[in-house]
Parts: structure tokens; C-alpha cells; sequence
């Protein structure tokens, strides 16, 4: 495995471990929240930085009906990101507090929550199109094939699927 994916890989596992952190704001705190989203911007840069290729390409070729979703899948992400980050600094406590901003909290609060939660589903739906692509890879970097692996990585996702559904339903999203 060469060291761009290895790279692309710990920046993915990265990225999916702090949007769980900034999704539990009760249990960290605003202070850890806000950092934590700015690692989360930093990472969703160079993320894209790394698939620069799939950005360059974006207007060439055959549109599949898997392209366009991928294209409107990463499309979302990329709106509901940026909106997420401007309404943090908008309502931003720490990080940003030296910003001379008055007003506009209640609007950027509501601008932040909607983002968040509406990029939470598009980053989950980011991820499954792309989780038949992460087995490929997990694939690789075991040396022996597994049904045993394969299975339990199946419904490892199902399972995640699951609780995904789940929770919308339970947090009345």
C-alpha cells in the first residue's frame, strides 16, 4: 500500500472519529467542541486536497447513475461543511471570540444545528457509497481472504446502518 492512501486512510479514520466527538457536545464540552470542529474543517481541507484528482475530473467523463450520486453525495458535504463553519464562527465562544461580531448568534445557532445534523446524514451517506471501496481496502491490508472477516465487517456495517436509523428516528431528526 503506497503512503498517499495510507495518508488518505488515517485522514478518512480521522475525520469519522472526530465527527462522532463533535456529535456528543454534552459530553465535551464548547470549549472541546470547537476545537475539535476546527481539526474536523482542517482535516475535511486536506481530505480534499488528497482527492484532487476526483475534483479535476469532475467534468469529464460518463455520468453513472453510482457518479452522480457520489457527485451530489460529496457535492452536499461540501455545502453543509462550509455552512457549518461559518455559523460557527458566527457563534463561536472561544476559538473566534476576538472577532468583533455582534449579533447574528441566534441565526448563525440555527444555520450551525441544521448544517450539523443535515451533515451528519450526508457524511453518513458520503461513507456508504464508498464502504464497498473501504473493504477493497481492508481487503488488502489482511494477507488471507476471510468469509469469517467478510461477514463480520458486513455486519459490522449493517449494524451501523442500523443504529443510524435508529437514532433519526429516536432524535426526531
Amino acid at each position: 500500500m503506497n503512503s498517499k492512501l495510507i495518508r488518505k486512510i488515517a485522514i478518512d479514520f480521522g475525520m469519522t472519529v472526530l465527527l462522532m466527538l463533535l456529535m456528543a457536545f454534552e459530553l465535551i464540552g464548547r470549549a472541546a467542541h470547537e476545537w475539535i470542529g476546527m481539526g474536523m474543517f482542517a482535516l475535511f481541507i486536506i481530505h480534499h486536497a488528497l482527492n484532487w484528482n476526483w475534483s479535476k475530473n469532475l467534468f469529464h467523463g460518463k455520468y453513472t447513475v453510482f457518479r452522480l450520486l457520489q457527485t451530489i453525495s460529496a457535492a452536499s458535504v461540501l455545502v453543509l461543511m462550509i455552512g457549518s463553519f461559518v455559523s460557527s464562527i458566527l457563534i463561536s465562544r472561544e476559538i473566534f471570540s476576538f472577532l468583533p461580531i455582534t449579533g447574528g448568534r441566534a441565526a448563525g445557532r440555527s444555520l450551525h444545528m441544521i448544517c450539523a445534523y443535515w451533515g451528519f446524514l450526508a457524511l453518513a451517506f458520503h461513507l456508504g457509497i464508498h464502504w464497498n471501496t473501504m473493504m477493497r481496502i481492508a481487503g488488502k491490508i489482511c494477507s488471507k481472504p476471510s468469509r469469517l472477516r467478510s461477514l463480520i465487517l458486513k455486519i459490522v456495517g449493517v449494524g451501523i446502518a442500523g443504529y443510524g436509523i435508529y437514532a433519526f428516528i429516536q432524535r426526531d431528526f
